[in-house]
């Protein structure tokens, strides 16, 4: 007896891909907007790219901690990945 598959799809593959792709992508982009909020971009202009990044990161992550996060921001899914 083969523990092999015999499924047809790809590993990986799932049809419901492209909805999770947007939502990712629209996640994402909104993340990235709130936490450019908070470094107001305006006073970074003679800052170092790599010290944005850092400050972007922080800010980022402060976003996801907060109680009024979206729904599945929540700091619980970086305390179970252990990020």
């Amino acid at each position: 007896m083969s523990i092999k598959s015999k499924s047809k799809r790809q590993p990986g593959k799932n049809s419901n891909q492209p909805v999770y792709l947007q939502r990712f992508v629209k996640d994402v982009h909104r993340l990235v907007v709130a936490g450019y909020k908070r470094i107001d971009p305006r006073k970074q202009c003679r800052t170092d790219e790599r010290q944005i990044t850092e400050r972007l990161v922080v800010a980022i992550n402060e976003v996801i901690r907060e109680a009024s996060a979206p729904s599945g921001w929540s700091a619980t899914t970086q305390q179970t990945t252990g990020r």
